[in-house]
């Protein structure tokens, strides 16, 4: 009988405990380990200070109107992406002895070529190779000499850096690749320039051959908007490692 007894009490010990817990277990707690903050929090870095585009890049002459609208620098090159537009703008290349780039000390940046692009109904699109710009370089100016007469120079600025000098290791070691940050007009177009890269892949669908060669190693694109018709175009710009430039001006 005392077996009995002991037994049934045991039963019932159990299925008591058992109503005590729910049917679906509460998942398991996790505590994270949190890091302290530290009271006093200092720069996270190194801070560098970096080349920056000049808003308004444009020059304007009697019969030529040039726009900047990127720029690419390295310790080989200077390189300025641009449009030209005015009775003169068919043959802007031939003008290569009137167009230089200062610095803001007065050291003299020559154009080694100009590269022609593309053309869209009197704008005309290219690419100006210069010379690396001087080490201790804090400005950068585009100058255009269309009379050959110095009184008459005109010149833009189109780069600066921010807290100069710059470490000459950034300088042997970094390309910048600059680019202005408004819409510019001519001949009633706006032109944007969208990007160092490639036009989207909805509008290069328009072009037949879509292969990319192993040699180009940047790219830059600009927007046409016609004023008039609101017809949009592309300008797709390609590079090689050594800024060798070819363009293809596509219509969405």
């Amino acid at each position: 009988m005392l077996r009995t007894i002991l037994f049934l009490i045991f039963s019932v010990s159990v299925l008591c405990a058992g109503c005590n817990h729910p049917t679906s277990p509460t998942p398991e707690l996790i505590s994270a380990t949190k890091t302290p903050i530290p009271t006093n929090v200092g720069p996270v870095g190194p801070f560098e200070a970096e080349w920056e585009f000049v808003d308004s890049p444009v020059i304007s002459s009697e019969n030529l109107q040039i726009a900047v609208y990127a720029i690419g620098l390295d310790s080989l090159n200077t390189i300025v992406l641009y449009s030209v537009e005015g009775l003169d703008a068919s043959n802007f290349s031939k003008f290569e002895a009137n167009i230089q780039i200062r610095d803001n000390s007065g050291k003299i940046i020559e154009l080694l070529s100009i590269t022609p692009l593309a053309h869209h109904d009197q704008i005309h699109f290219g690419v100006m190779r210069f010379e690396p710009r001087p080490q201790d370089s804090s400005e950068l100016f585009l100058r255009f000499d269309q009379d050959s007469d110095e009184t008459k120079i005109n010149e833009v600025p189109i780069a600066r850096f921010r807290e100069p000098p710059e470490n000459p290791s950034t300088y042997n070691s970094r390309t910048y690749l600059l680019s202005v940050a408004e819409t510019l007009e001519q001949s009633n177009y706006k032109i944007e320039f969208t990007g160092w890269i490639a036009p989207p892949s909805s509008v290069l669908t328009a072009i037949q051959d879509l292969s990319e060669s192993s040699t180009v190693r940047r790219k830059a694109t600009l927007l046409l908007d016609d004023m008039g018709t609101n017809t949009i175009y592309y300008i797709y710009v390609k590079f090689d490692s050594n800024w060798n430039a070819t363009g293809t001006l596509i219509n969405r």
